[in-house]
């Protein structure tokens, strides 16, 4: 479906901006199958609950995030592999196999105010730590500038000698080698930064490095805005938990082994 020279490409766009956007890598069955099964979710729980062993489905102000979608459903998980997200992964991050971490998908409520996500980076909260720990991010539904898209502070990857506190996080911990998140909205302001905002069709992914800093704005559309998300480990990434990082229900102690995911829920894919 791509050619070398346009992997190439994609390659050396992530490499420079630390985000790039593949259309069309998942199709339309993949598409509906995503869409379907967390309207079900959604719909099914009014708060936050455990949906199976795994699964769980966390309710906030103006939306919800449903955790672990393929580690308890050995179907689905046959459909990721098998679509070009491993394959996608593998080629952007410059590594022959990858290994599947977690997936989830993000939901917001249509015309909100609340809903709004906060510049940040990911490896805070990764208790995987590497430079290849990859972000896939896939729109179920359109994406215009109403609703909700994805923003990226492009080239923010480059800077890796601190570490930002989640937003999340407002407690006291102090962790060596975290800061706080700069006031990018200033910097931006000042024309001191460039911002790219993924306005997407369903299905489009933008896969994006642990260190770049990304947001979006409120769902200030007239339809609910779903984007599914799969995260993927190259050759650097090793399990280095810390108070940050976000808890991983299913990479007990006992599933590291050298400080990677074994077991039939981490898949390794070989390109």
């Amino acid at each position: 479906m791509w050619t070398k020279d346009k992997m190439d490409r994609f390659a050396d766009i992530y490499d420079r901006d630390g985000v790039v956007r593949v259309a069309g890598a998942l199709g339309p069955d993949d598409v509906h199958e995503l869409t379907q099964r967390i309207q079900a979710i959604i719909q099914r729980y009014s708060t936050t609950a455990k949906v199976s062993e795994n699964m769980v489905v966390v309710k906030y102000d103006g939306g919800a995030y449903v955790e672990f979608l393929s580690r308890d459903d050995s179907a689905f998980m046959e459909r990721l592999l098998a679509s070009h997200l491993p394959r996608l992964a593998a080629r952007i991050m410059r590594v022959k196999k990858v290994t599947f971490w977690r997936d989830e998908v993000h939901y917001k409520e249509s015309g909100s105010a609340t809903n709004k996500t906060p510049w940040h980076h990911g490896i805070g909260s990764f208790p995987f730590k590497g430079q290849q720990v990859l972000t896939a991010w896939v729109p179920l539904t359109p994406i215009t500038d109403e609703d909700s898209p994805l923003q990226s502070i492009l080239g923010s990857h480059l800077q890796t000698s601190a570490r930002y506190r989640p937003p999340t996080r407002t407690d006291e911990v102090d962790i060596p080698g975290y800061v706080d998140i700069p006031d990018f909205d200033s910097q931006i302001a000042r024309g001191e930064l460039d911002v790219a905002t993924w306005t997407s069709s369903p299905g489009d992914a933008v896969f994006f490095h642990p260190f770049s800093v990304h947001g979006a704005p409120p769902n200030t559309g007239r339809q609910p805005r779903m984007a599914y998300v799969s995260r993927w480990l190259g050759d650097d990434a090793l399990w280095q938990p810390d108070a940050f990082s976000v808890n991983d229900v299913g990479a007990e102690a006992e599933l590291i082994v050298d400080g990677r995911p074994t077991g039939p829920l981490f898949p390794t894919i070989t390109i």
